[in-house]
C-alpha cells in the first residue's frame, strides 16, 4: 500500500517524523506479503501526488474533523437544547380536535384563553418541532395522521384518504420548504421525530 506523498503527509501530520523503516522490518513485511500470495515484484508505483490542502481546523486530523462537524452541527444543536427545555403548550382537549384533511394549528394566546383553530396552517415556520405520525401497515406504508408540537402550538395533520376525500392513500406529510432567515440565508431547524 502505497503511502500520502511527503508534502501531502507533512500537511495533515504535522511535526511527523519518517524513521528510514530497518532492513529486518523491510524483510519482514515482504516475507509477510509472499506468504499471503502478494508478489512484490508486480507492485506499481503510482506517483507522487502533491497539492496544498486547506488548512486544519486543529493541531490534528482528528481535532480537525472534530471542530469541522462541531461548527456545522453546533446551530442545530443549540436548537435541540432549547426545545428540552422548553415547556410544551397544554394540549388541545379532546373535543377540540378537527376531522379535516390537511395541517390544523392549534394555539392559545395565554393557557386560560381560548383556543384558536386554524385549517390548513402548518408548522412551516417552526424552527423546532417535535414530530409523531401514525400508519395502517395492514393497509398501506404511508401515514394517515401526524401530530406535532412546537414551542408554542400544537399541529395535527390528517390523510385525505382516511377522510374518504382520497382514493389514493399516498400522500406525504409537508413540513415546507425550507426557511429562509430573511437575509437570503438557509434557517437552522430541528424536527425531533418522536
Amino acid at each position: 500500500m502505497q503511502l500520502l506523498s511527503r508534502p501531502l503527509h507533512a500537511q495533515i501530520f504535522r511535526n511527523a517524523k519518517f524513521p528510514t523503516p530497518s532492513s529486518i522490518g523491510v524483510k519482514l513485511s515482504q516475507s509477510h506479503l509472499q506468504s499471503h500470495g502478494l508478489d512484490i515484484s508486480q507492485a506499481q508505483k503510482l506517483p507522487n501526488l502533491s497539492f496544498t490542502l486547506p488548512p486544519l481546523e486543529g493541531h490534528t486530523i482528528d481535532t480537525h474533523f472534530w471542530n469541522i462537524g462541531s461548527d456545522i452541527a453546533g446551530p442545530s444543536k443549540e436548537l435541540a437544547k432549547a426545545l428540552s427545555a422548553v415547556d410544551t403548550p397544554p394540549l388541545p382537549e379532546d373535543n377540540i380536535w378537527q376531522h379535516r384533511a390537511g395541517w390544523t394549528r392549534y394555539s392559545r394566546i395565554r393557557e386560560d384563553s381560548e383556543w384558536k383553530i386554524e385549517h390548513n396552517v402548518g408548522p412551516y415556520e417552526e424552527t423546532q418541532l417535535v414530530f409523531d405520525v401514525e400508519t395502517m401497515p395492514k393497509e398501506h406504508h404511508f401515514a394517515i395522521m401526524a401530530c406535532a408540537v412546537s414551542p408554542s402550538a400544537w399541529y395535527c395533520w390528517v390523510s385525505p384518504w382516511l377522510l374518504g376525500e382520497s382514493k389514493d392513500p399516498a400522500h406525504l406529510i409537508p413540513l415546507g420548504p425550507p426557511l429562509r432567515d430573511g437575509q437570503g440565508g438557509l434557517k437552522e431547524r430541528v424536527v425531533v421525530w418522536a
